[in-house]
């Protein structure tokens, strides 16, 4: 119990049993290969065991140049990012 009288909640435990389970069912991976393996290694191998997730693309330097002007245009008007007027205080 916390000093004020509430009972204490628990730190997230971790599911060994599902990881296990997904280790042989993703990674065919036999026990003795599971529990040698390090989280860190689980962690790497079950990443390329999952479906890949959709990226996101990243800006071009035109895209980036666009929106580096449109910023300093409304810096210059005395705008914020929002397009309100920074003198309305």
């Amino acid at each position: 119990m916390a000093a004020d009288g509430t009972p204490r909640s628990h730190p997230a435990r971790t599911d060994w049993l599902t990881l296990l389970g997904l280790a042989q069912q993703r990674l065919g991976w036999p026990p003795e290969t599971f529990w040698r393996a390090t989280p860190i290694e689980l962690c790497a191998a079950l990443g390329q065991a999952l479906p890949p997730r959709p990226s996101v693309r990243a800006m071009t330097r035109a895209e980036m140049a666009a929106l580096a002007q449109e910023i300093a245009a409304g810096a210059s008007k005395g705008t914020s990012e929002e397009g309100e007027s920074c003198d309305d205080e």
